[in-house]
């Protein structure tokens, strides 16, 4: 066999290795929940956290409460996670496909005793079943504005306090990151989300799993242009 035929059959097999470990696309099963935690207030603020969303022992929500309005309601935040009861059935996702690990609530209410509150600690939990739980931290922030008879929107910003989740499955290496708030069904993200005075807004959390490129293959091709390289310099010679 001569050197350039040997070369075109590197080439070959390691772009037959190449797009076959990128046509390959794993699947993924698992469910998710919430809680919160370390609410950021004043002394004379009203603040109640309730975490019923706790995997499959519960068919409830976790709940951040703050302030009173006049007849007793406070604002809150609502987090239902995806397949995280009895219920609900696990989701199952494909690598590379965004999917909603979520629905988040923003009840806003004019209400007295939350001047002070500023944001609360948030904890979006996730089993991916046979791999094991990825535990993504993030704060949320609210952004208040004074209550009056003008319709101004309040905002939440989820804002991530850790890093995206690395774990190897099947001997593939992946990564799970957040993308954020989509309130289109996920065509779009947003890493925040509004409601106006004295309204609610319902906005889902997507994650996605993205294969993390393996090298081998690239090396295998890389080291048929080493060889071609070669070859080149021994016929010069």
């Amino acid at each position: 066999m001569s050197g350039i035929s040997q070369f075109f059959k590197v080439c070959a097999i390691s772009g037959v290795t190449l797009f076959s470990t990128l046509a390959t696309s794993a699947s993924f099963t698992g469910y998710a929940y919430g809680e919160f935690s370390n609410p950021v207030s004043g002394v004379n603020d009203y603040i109640n956290i309730v975490n019923n969303d706790l995997g499959y022992y519960s068919s409830n929500k976790s709940n951040f409460n703050w302030g009173i309005d006049r007849r007793g309601h406070s604002s809150q935040f609502r987090f239902d996670g995806n397949a995280s009861d009895y219920v609900e059935s696990d989701f199952t996702v494909s690598e590379g496909s965004a999917f909603s690990l979520g629905e988040f609530t923003y009840v806003n209410r004019a209400t007295r005793y939350s001047a002070d509150v500023s944001g609360v600690d948030f904890d979006l939990n996730v089993n991916l079943l046979g791999i094991g739980w990825s535990t993504f931290n993030y704060s949320l922030s609210i952004d208040n504005t004074p209550n009056g008879s003008k319709n101004v929107p309040d905002y939440v910003s989820l804002i991530s306090q850790g890093e995206d989740s690395l774990f190897s499955y099947l001997g593939e290496s992946y990564r799970f990151e957040i993308l954020g708030f989509s309130r289109d069904g996920g065509l779009t993200f947003e890493d925040s989300t509004f409601a106006n005075e004295r309204s609610s807004t319902t906005a889902e959390i997507y994650g996605q799993i993205q294969a993390v490129p393996v090298p081998a293959a690239l090396w295998l091709f890389g080291s048929g242009l080493l060889t071609l390289g070669a070859l080149v310099k021994r016929k010069n010679r």
